[in-house]
């Protein structure tokens, strides 16, 4: 059974207590992550072994998340043209504009990576590791 996330780069999912980063994301076929000091690259061809019985790969989206994301790709374009004109008009104070939450893209049209790992091994986002352990 394989585990999908989405992911931006920079992100952290911890297998069990070692961290994996992405440093590294070109489209939905190519990451490189770093786990325990050593990088990968990883492509939706094959998936490789970045930790004892851990495999890891690229997930290809359907067509259907494709066009879904370029409408998104459009849509944030166009938003921070707004917030720019914005901006240069008066009508946001730099301030007001320095506190806009930024646009990102909804994890499910995000590049995604998929594990294969043994049941036992637990696999978590970094936010959910690092609020469990404090």
């Amino acid at each position: 059974m394989a585990l999908v996330i989405g992911v931006r780069k920079g992100a952290r999912i911890y297998l069990g207590d070692i961290p994996l980063t992405v440093l590294e994301l070109r489209g939905y076929e190519y990451a490189r992550v770093e786990v325990g000091g050593a990088c990968f690259d990883i492509s939706d061809r094959e998936a490789v072994e970045v930790y004892p019985k851990v495999l890891l790969s690229c997930g290809a989206p359907s067509s259907e998340r494709l066009k879904r994301r370029e409408v998104f790709i459009r849509y944030a374009a166009r938003e921070q043209q707004q917030r720019d004109r914005h901006l240069q008009e008066g009508v946001l104070t730099k301030e007001e504009y320095d506190s806009l939450p930024g646009i990102e893209e909804p994890y499910d049209l995000m590049p995604r990576l998929i594990f294969e790992a043994p049941r036992a091994l637990t696999i978590l986002r970094g936010e959910l590791y690092e609020s469990r352990v404090g």
